[in-house]
């Protein structure tokens, strides 16, 4: 499944408003520099394109899709957590999949606020604050 996904490419499309249109074209699964460990997946149907492949390829294309997003959405790989007000979670948003549960807005209140950081931002000011923390 992994030699049949790392293949293709799905193109990822956000449109932040009538004037502009974002594209960006990416593996929906990246390794890492030794292509043997998985650096990166991006898994999100809502914003993949119609596949660009020879016919041949659309149903092992998405057989292999489908058995890859049956095993993550699996219940053996699933961490679930109900935030309580003033909770925060923090994640890197390339290493950890991640998503949200539906719920009864008439019996549940829920407001996300997310925001996004650089990684070597978050890392400098990281080190910065341990430094701090063992010279104290």
């Amino acid at each position: 499944m992994l030699d049949c996904m790392r293949e293709f490419v799905c193109v990822l499309s956000a449109v932040f408003c009538s004037q502009y249109t974002y594209t960006q074209q990416v593996p929906i699964i990246c390794l890492g520099k030794n292509e043997e460990e998985v650096a990166e997946v991006h898994l999100n149907n809502r914003n993949m394109s119609p596949l660009q492949l020879p016919p041949n390829m659309i149903m092992p294309f998405y057989a292999a899709y489908k058995s890859f997003y049956d095993c993550v959405r699996s219940d053996d790989f699933r961490y679930t957590h109900q935030l309580q007000p003033g909770e925060l979670v923090i994640f890197n948003n390339r290493r950890v999949m991640h998503g949200r549960t539906a719920y009864d807005p008439s019996a549940l209140e829920r407001r996300l606020q997310g925001c996004y950081s650089d990684l070597d931002e978050f890392l400098s000011k990281y080190r910065s604050v341990l430094r701090a923390s063992r010279s104290s």
